[in-house]
């Protein structure tokens, strides 16, 4: 918080007292935004092992009977579970 308040002070010219410097909202904002990218591919890898889990669950729970059909492989080829989970 002390950065920011200095990097603040720092930038001020002739703003009034109350106003921040715009170059000191732009950074501040391209900082924050130069995160989210490792952020949300982080949360996107997360989600999507949750969702191949779930789906591994449930085509064995519905599809495991027909194993000895080819069935059972097929619908996980569909949800492509065979090149993520064992």
């Amino acid at each position: 918080m002390r950065d920011v308040s200095r990097f603040i002070e720092t930038s001020k010219t002739r703003e009034l007292p109350s106003q921040t410097p715009i170059i000191v909202d732009e950074r501040l904002i391209a900082l924050s935004l130069s995160k989210w990218e490792a952020v949300a591919i982080m949360c996107f890898e997360k989600v999507e092992g949750e969702l191949q889990k779930l789906v591994h669950e449930v085509t064995g729970k519905y599809f495991g009977r027909f194993k000895s059909s080819g069935l059972h492989q097929q619908v996980r080829y569909a949800a492509n579970l065979d090149t993520h989970l064992p």
